[in-house]
């Protein structure tokens, strides 16, 4: 009689094992078996109001985005200068689905490697209408030889984590104000400013 009731137990133990090992491997797979985000942000390009960036190759002069009649203009004090409006929408697609390929780092003493501390790296604050939308540090490129696609480190304002995503975004966010202003409007500065022949 013991001998039955041993082996109903050890057979119910054994069950309930096995039902809880099956719910914890089915609820890895959902998440797709991070630990971490998914994404380091998802933003909506037409709840963007206003950008500010501070690019690390600048030595972090701000350039100042802002939206008004469906056109991007840069602010540099009272003045309002056009920018090309194709760039700012391709710097903001680059955001539209930040996705993270890998979790790089956890502690604040890495910041450094992955240039995403608060002098190595571009700062980047998308704004709405009432609030901030992302606030992110954009740090060193690097290549990946396997998948043959440049990666980008990143960093949230406020969190230790740093992530790698896809893509060219270190290089594309690390540019001054000239590079964003409205090609034609440069060149017409460029020519009220050349010297007669």
């Amino acid at each position: 009689m013991f001998k039955t009731l041993k082996i109903k137990t050890l057979a119910i133990t054994l069950l309930l094992l096995a039902t809880g090992i099956a719910l914890l491997i089915l609820h890895d797979q959902r998440q797709g078996g991070r630990n971490f985000r998914e994404h380091v942000v998802i933003l909506d390009p037409d709840q963007v109001s206003g950008i500010l960036l501070k690019p690390q190759s600048q030595k972090h002069e701000e350039v100042r985005f802002v939206l008004e009649g469906g056109q991007w203009y840069i602010r540099l004090g009272e003045q309002k200068l056009q920018a090309d409006s194709a760039k700012v929408s391709s710097l903001l697609a680059s955001f539209r689905n930040l996705k993270v390929q890998r979790l790089a780092a956890t502690q604040t003493e890495k910041w450094h490697d992955f240039q995403v501390d608060d002098t190595s790296s571009t700062h980047i604050q998308i704004f709405g209408a009432d609030r901030t939308l992302a606030s992110l540090y954009i740090g060193r490129f690097g290549f990946n030889q396997s998948a043959r696609t440049g990666l980008s480190y990143v960093r949230v304002d406020g969190e230790d984590e740093v992530y790698a995503v896809e893509g060219f975004l270190s290089m594309e966010v690390n540019q001054g104000m000239a590079h964003w202003l409205k090609q034609t409007l440069f060149e017409e500065v460029q020519d009220t400013t050349a010297s007669p022949g």
